[in-house]
């Protein structure tokens, strides 16, 4: 089923190693990470309802509460997360991000709710675990990241054409996290600013194999785990910040899936992103929590 309703998207987050205080960090202030990142494989209970929703079926698999319910339907999950008020939140258009297709803003009114999950965007990623045997742990992070960076640049370059790959680095900040680094216009001054970015500076010490600072339009930290999931094998990546690169990748990426919740704080806990409702991007579409498993587009 599909509906014609709109999500739009608020406010955003503060970058990560960059630093958006007056003062940038320095070496001296904190403690690096030289040693390679290990990939730890866990795994999920996972036992969906028979009327689950796909996007909840898919959301489980991560074995991750994002606090989200289905609803019957598109209307009931509109007005379950739709909030009367949002004071303290900078709007973001709809054009300009979010999921929309002719109704701006169908959630203004309706039965408040304040539910918000306690983790930002999460994405699966299906693969085949017989590439990891005979690696060891710190060898098949490397092949995870490169699977899970490579396929997001892949996804942005599809319809991004000056999309111009810089790399995929591990990071010295953070245990078992990578970062995806690329240039596009379509990661404007503006368009980063609108999500609270205010430079494009990466730090050399925030990466391991780099030490000099350098200059990155499009930067998606994410931090990995390998999932045992009822006979499938995924690599589950929890975006840290860079939502504002987000959407050519949703569109387009391929054996993957994106879940985007509710309402959650994000980057450094200072700004929250709101979405009219949650959702799981998945073969091009929004789907939707809704027993009938309603989708828009992404747009």
């Amino acid at each position: 089923m599909k509906n014609s309703f709109g999500v739009i998207t608020i406010c955003s987050l503060a970058l990560l190693v960059t630093g958006c205080a007056s003062k940038p960090l320095e070496p001296r202030n904190i403690t690096t990470i030289n040693e390679p990142h290990a990939l730890e494989w866990v795994e999920v209970d996972y036992a969906p309802a028979d009327n689950a929703s796909l996007a909840m079926t898919k959301m489980q698999k991560l074995g991750v509460d994002f606090a989200i319910n289905d609803a019957l339907n598109a209307e009931d999950t509109y007005t379950y997360y739709s909030r009367g008020s949002r004071a303290g939140s900078a709007l973001i258009s709809a054009a300009g991000m979010g999921l929309m297709s002719g109704i701006a803003d169908l959630s203004i009114t309706g039965r408040a709710n304040e539910r918000t999950s306690e983790y930002g965007p999460h994405a699966g990623f299906y693969v085949d675990k017989s590439e990891y045997e005979g690696l060891t742990a710190e060898e098949q992070f490397q092949v995870a990241i490169n699977h899970i960076g490579l396929a997001m640049f892949d996804a942005a370059s599809k319809e991004l054409d000056d999309a111009e790959f810089i790399g995929v680095y591990n990071s010295a900040l953070t245990e078992h996290t990578a970062m995806l680094a690329f240039d596009s216009a379509h990661c404007s001054n503006e368009r980063r600013e609108q999500f609270g970015y205010r430079t494009t500076l990466i730090r050399g010490f925030a990466i391991q194999e780099r030490d000099d600072d350098f200059d990155v339009q499009c930067f998606i930290p994410f931090k990995v785990t390998g999932l045992e999931v009822a006979g499938e094998q995924i690599l589950r990546a929890e975006f840290l910040e860079g939502e504002y690169a987000l959407a050519p990748i949703l569109r387009n990426l391929g054996n993957a899936f994106v879940v985007m919740p509710y309402q959650y704080r994000a980057g450094s806990r200072r700004v929250t992103v709101q979405n009219t409702v949650p959702y799981v991007a998945w073969e091009g579409k929004a789907n939707l929590f809704t027993r009938d498993s309603a989708t828009i587009n992404i747009l």
